[in-house]
C-alpha cells in the first residue's frame, strides 16, 4: 500500500460506530470530538469537544492532539504535538479505535471476508482488527518496558542503592514481559483449541461422507468455530467448509422442500424452508429460500379448488 494515499480512509473498529468509515480530504482539516462541528463526532463523555485533528501537509500525513484531557494514541503512544501517519496504523480516542487505511485494502479484505449475520464488524473482523490491536498492543508494552528500564538507570545514579534501584526496574519490566508471554500462551492454546474442533468436524465428514452426515449439526458446529475463533486460519478454513457443506445442505432442502409442495403439503414445506432460512448464509441462497416461502404462503393462502 502507498505510504502516503492521496484518499485515505478512517475505519472505527472499536467504539460507538464500529465498522463506520470517514473518507479523508487531503484539502481539508478532519476534526474529531464531542462537538457537533468536527468532521467525525464521537458522543463519549471523555472525549473532547475539539480532541484530535488529522491534515495533510507536504506529502505526509499528521495527527495532532488538541490539548484533549485523556489524550490521543498513536499505536499506542502518546500523540504530543503531531505525528506522521501511514497506512495501517491505529489511532485510539478513548474508548474509540481507528485504523488509518485506504479503499484498496479494504477491497482487498472485503474480497476474502464471509458474509456472516450479527458476525461484528463484517469487513474488519478478522486481519485488520486483530493487525490493529496487537500492534498497538505491542507498542505500548515496549513502551512500558523501556520506560522502566530508563527509571531504573536513572534511580541507579541518583541513589545510594543503584543495585536495588535496576533491580526493581526490570523486576517490573520482566513482569510486563510474562504478561505478554502469558497472553502469547492464551492465543497458542485457542489456536488449538480451534484446530481440534475443526479436526473433529472434518474426520465426522470423512468417516461418514458429506451426503450422510447431518448436516445441521455440522453447519452449527462450523459456524460455531467461525465466530469464536474468527482472528485464527481455522476460522477460514470453518467457513470454506461451511459454504461446501451449505450447498449440499440446500439442494437437499430444496428437493423436500418440492416434495411437501407436491402433496400440498403446505405446512411441511414452510417448516423445511424456515429452517433453512436459520442456517443458509450465502447471500444468493437465502434469497432464493426466502422467495421460495413467500411462493409457499401465496400458495398457502389460496382457497382449496
Amino acid at each position: 500500500m502507498d505510504r502516503n494515499p492521496q484518499k485515505p480512509i478512517l475505519v472505527m473498529i472499536q467504539g460507538e460506530m464500529p465498522g463506520e468509515k470517514w473518507k479523508i480530504d487531503p484539502t481539508r482539516v478532519t476534526s474529531i470530538g464531542r462537538s457537533v462541528r468536527n468532521k467525525i463526532q464521537l458522543l463519549s463523555p471523555s472525549v473532547s469537544r475539539f480532541h484530535c485533528e488529522i491534515a495533510f501537509s507536504n506529502g505526509l500525513w499528521y495527527i495532532s492532539d488538541l490539548n484533549s484531557r485523556k489524550g490521543t494514541l498513536l499505536n499506542g503512544k502518546d500523540v504530543e504535538n503531531r505525528e506522521v501517519m501511514t497506512p495501517g496504523d491505529v489511532i485510539r480516542i478513548s474508548g474509540n479505535l481507528f485504523r488509518f487505511t485506504d479503499e484498496q485494502e479494504l477491497e482487498d479484505m472485503a474480497a476474502g471476508v464471509d458474509d456472516w449475520e450479527d458476525s461484528g464488524i463484517d469487513l474488519l473482523q478478522e486481519r485488520a482488527v486483530r493487525e490493529a490491536l496487537e500492534k498497538e498492543s505491542g507498542d505500548a508494552v515496549g513502551k512500558k518496558f523501556r520506560a522502566l528500564a530508563e527509571w531504573g538507570k536513572r534511580m541507579a545514579k541518583s541513589t545510594a542503592i543503584p543495585l536495588l534501584a535496576v533491580a526493581l526496574s526490570f523486576g517490573l519490566s520482566a513482569a510486563i514481559l510474562a504478561n505478554a508471554q502469558s497472553r502469547a500462551e492464551e492465543r497458542k492454546e485457542r489456536i488449538e483449541r480451534a484446530q481440534n474442533a475443526f479436526d473433529a468436524v472434518m474426520q465426522r465428514i470423512e468417516e461418514r461422507g458429506v451426503e450422510d452426515v447431518d448436516h445441521r449439526q455440522l453447519l452449527h458446529e462450523l459456524e460455531g468455530i467461525v465466530r469464536r475463533y474468527a482472528p485464527y486460519p481455522q476460522a477460514r478454513e470453518a467457513a470454506e467448509q461451511y459454504r461446501a457443506i451449505e450447498a449440499e445442505y440446500f439442494q437437499k432442502g430444496m428437493e423436500t422442500t418440492y416434495d411437501h409442495i407436491v402433496r400440498e403439503d403446505y405446512g411441511a414445506a414452510l417448516n423445511k424452508l424456515t429452517e433453512m432460512d436459520g442456517l443458509v448464509r450465502t447471500p444468493e441462497l437465502r434469497d432464493a429460500v426466502r422467495r421460495e416461502i413467500g411462493n409457499v404462503e401465496q400458495m398457502e393462502a389460496l382457497p382449496a379448488p
